[in-house]
């Protein structure tokens, strides 16, 4: 059983390892569940609504995005999960927790978004930073 705030290092972990498989393989993901299992027996699940699954024993939820396999980005996102998921259930021990990616597409399939703000740099210092990372760790 983990804290709150141990769960949520590996969640981080999790997320980090998958977003450097997205880089590697040239993928980019929409979209980003979270889930946790907590202490207890009962399995009854129960959806609150299309996006969120609970039950006394687990967890779910999910943040949409415009693709991206920035890290940093990604990570904002399980923050903004984590931060619904201690509001959900503050205080409970978590025996599992996870992170899925989803809407997974090619880098090159990706059309820009017309509307959002120029980028001087190119993607993002953070992307730039972590693809150079991720050339250091092959």
């Amino acid at each position: 059983m983990r804290t709150l705030p141990a769960a949520r290092l590996v969640a981080r972990r999790l997320l980090l390892n998958a977003t450097t498989r997205l880089r590697r393989m040239d993928y980019a993901a929409a979209s980003l569940v979270l889930h946790a299992r907590f202490e207890g027996s009962a399995q009854n699940a129960m959806w609150g609504s299309r996006r969120s699954w609970e039950s006394e024993t687990g967890w779910a939820n999910d943040v949409r995005f415009t693709p991206t396999r920035d890290t940093v980005v990604l990570l904002a996102a399980l923050e903004k999960l984590w931060a619904r998921l201690v509001r959900d259930h503050n205080g409970c021990r978590i025996k599992a927790v996870g992170v899925l990616l989803f809407n997974i597409c090619p880098v090159a399939t990706i059309m820009p978004d017309l509307f959002a703000a120029p980028q001087v740099d190119g993607p993002s210092d953070g992307l730039n930073l972590f693809n150079a990372v991720d050339r250091i760790n092959k």
